[in-house]
């Protein structure tokens, strides 16, 4: 009988290790599109939740936010009185999450429009600028500056982790038909963005690369020029001496990530 009782209990535990509950989706726009949606401990669809849209890096899916551990760390929040949000995480190729300048891909539009529609109409979200973040790893980190940039208005704040910016020579050697040259390259260039066209943020900034990360050159440029006109927290750029542009730096630095993303959505209405 007592080990009929660890049997259970054992049983309980292996199908309870996260109380989230993690969905797959597919819709489609210009191609069909999958993207995967964590939904937080307790989760009812008489409530509307604030949710995260979270873009992976080159060479990545949807299934960074599994190797991340986003679901255990969304339980934990949860735990603490923290307050809960859905994630969503498409896929988006090698595109640099933005409209190409030389090809049809319009991965911008595609996560700007159509994923937020499709999962507003499948989910109890809160469908306006306060409840969205929009954030990201490496060239997701980019794509999301990028994305509030060029899309004022739609997502309440932003966070770019370890984000990867390129010179137009940097960009011509990797993702020419991505950023193009000249004024197409401007037009999706976070620096330009902002020093030729006058772009700005009016949403909250997390960003954030480890010390040992060989983008950080670039990083450290865009934070002196946040810092010029003006934008001050919350910024830790070099602050984990030893980070790198890794797996690793990113679990660690994790919960610090979904805490702000916490912090700076509206409460579950």
């Amino acid at each position: 009988m007592k080990r009929l009782f660890l049997l259970f209990l054992l049983f309980l535990f292996s199908t309870n290790a996260h109380a989230c509950q993690e969905m797959e989706e597919v819709f489609h726009a210009q191609w069909t599109e999958h993207y995967k949606v964590i939904l937080p401990k307790g989760y009812s669809p008489t409530h509307r939740y604030g949710a995260v849209y979270f873009l992976h890096g080159k060479g990545g899916d949807r299934h960074l936010v599994d190797a991340l551990g986003m679901c255990a760390e969304l339980d934990r929040m949860v735990d603490t009185g923290a307050t809960p949000f859905v994630v969503i995480a498409p896929d988006g190729g090698n595109g640099y999450w933005m409209n190409g300048a030389l090809t049809q891909e319009r991965w911008g539009d595609l996560v700007t429009h159509d994923l937020i529609r499709d999962a507003e109409k499948k989910y109890s979200l809160i469908s306006n600028q306060a409840g969205r973040i929009i954030a990201g790893i490496s060239m997701g980190g980019h794509g999301a500056i990028q994305l509030t940039l060029n899309n004022p208005g739609i997502y309440g704040a932003v966070a770019a982790h370890s984000p990867v910016f390129r010179t137009q020579a940097q960009a011509s050697q990797d993702f020419y038909y991505q950023f193009g040259t000249g004024i197409e390259y401007m037009k999706r260039d976070p620096f330009s963005m902002m020093q030729v066209f006058g772009k700005r943020f009016n949403v909250p900034i997390y960003m954030d690369m480890g010390g040992s990360d060989p983008w950080i050159t670039n990083t450290r440029n865009f934070l002196s020029l946040l810092q010029a006109y003006g934008y001050t927290r919350e910024f830790h750029v070099g602050e984990d001496a030893g980070g790198g542009h890794e797996m690793g730096y990113w679990q660690y630095h994790l919960s610090s990530y979904m805490r702000w993303y916490s912090a700076h959505l509206p409460r579950v209405n």
